[in-house]
């Protein structure tokens, strides 16, 4: 189980879901795993202020890795308030507060002060201008990058046909994940859907996040389309091999013993 454990979190720790899936349904799931640790240690907490302390940070983390979360834990605190008791909910709520501007104030006070609001992807709010960046992010919200601009850089790097190529990767993408979560369905017992579900996800997951570093890396020194072109045998033959040691079709798995 702790190696399982360790997997996972080194999954979730790759820098595609920390630098590139934020705000995103990629981050999902450790956002869900805070909320829940949050919760189980508020179950546990009682009159234990260090444990009251600990289901805040966690509250905190699930609102600093997805902004959806700060609803649940605004309700939690409540919740955490009101079961407290007369002469114990200002110090919970002082406690809880605290808790959770330690486990996501950080991204909230940075957002404010790149983009004029602690929100992601809100407007500036009145009063000091944010700090000039030259993110993509700020370019697009300052209309300094435009759709031609981004046409422009993927006919570079992919050539004249990159809208075909664009559409062939979001089908089979799509097509691809409809086909392996409907076998999960079908062929695998409900007893142990939930741990195929869990590894077909790590397995999923995983190369993307290591992939991306190596496909940057490569296309700075050999180029894009080289660098598409080279990944797209190597997806290739692994479709290939992995469809050469399939099951039978029709041939569901057994249950356990």
């Amino acid at each position: 189980a702790s190696t399982c454990a360790l997997a996972v979190a080194a999954v979730l720790a790759a820098p595609q879901l920390l630098e590139v899936g934020g705000g995103t349904a990629m981050v999902d799931v450790p956002a869900l795993a805070f909320a829940l640790a949050a919760a189980a240690l508020l179950a546990h907490a009682g009159s234990d202020r260090a444990t009251l302390a600990a289901a805040a940070c966690a509250a905190g983390l699930a609102t600093g890795t997805k902004a959806t979360m700060l609803a649940f834990a605004v309700v939690l605190g409540a919740g955490a308030c009101f079961a407290a008791g007369r002469g114990r909910r200002l110090v919970t709520a002082w406690l809880w507060t605290i808790g959770l501007a330690v486990g996501g104030g950080f991204w909230y006070a940075r957002n404010a002060i790149a983009t004029g609001n602690p929100l992601p992807g809100g407007s500036p709010l009145p009063g000091p201008r944010a700090f000039a960046t030259d993110t993509l992010a700020h370019w697009l919200a300052t209309g300094r990058l435009g759709p031609g601009d981004v046409t422009h850089a993927l006919h570079f790097a992919l050539g004249p046909g990159w809208w075909a190529l664009c559409l062939l990767a979001g089908v089979g993408y799509i097509i691809a994940s409809m086909a392996f979560t409907t076998t999960i369905q079908q062929d695998v017992p409900e007893a142990l859907r939930g741990r195929v579900s869990a590894i077909w996800t790590l397995a999923f997951l995983a190369p993307r996040a290591f992939a991306a570093l190596a496909e940057g890396a490569l296309a700075d020194h050999i180029g894009p389309r080289i660098t598409t072109s080279l990944f797209s045998v190597i997806a290739l033959i692994a479709a290939v091999s992995l469809r050469r040691v399939q099951a039978p079709t029709g041939e569901p798995i057994p249950p356990p013993a």
